[in-house]
């Protein structure tokens, strides 16, 4: 395929637009590109007092030393693991003495 001069000129212009307008959109497309990172669940705590260690029946919740009765049986809440000062805490049965 041969061009006459006018149309060469034509065509190398026309080439060279579109090789400049396709790399101008394609860095400002690399510019604008969003990378979107998925948020993490925030946590939200409604306890007013959230440094207090509790332990939790029915729906309620019992300070330590608590001593409950469920179904004939005495149940005490207190420090699950002695050696930790603000550990959780935990039920624990209390043993019926013997009269």
């Amino acid at each position: 395929m041969t061009f006459e001069p006018h149309q060469l000129k034509k065509v190398t212009l026309s080439f060279a637009t579109l090789i400049l307008f396709g790399g101008y959109t394609s860095a400002e497309a690399l510019a604008n590109r969003v990378i979107a990172t998925p948020g993490k669940a925030t946590v939200v705590v409604s306890q007013p007092n959230t440094n207090q260690r509790l332990c939790y029946y029915d729906d309620k919740s019992y300070s330590i030393g608590a001593v409950l009765e469920v179904s004939g049986v005495l149940i005490e809440c207190k420090v699950e693991k002695e050696f930790e000062l603000n550990g959780t805490l935990k039920w624990v049965q209390l043993k019926k003495k013997d009269k």
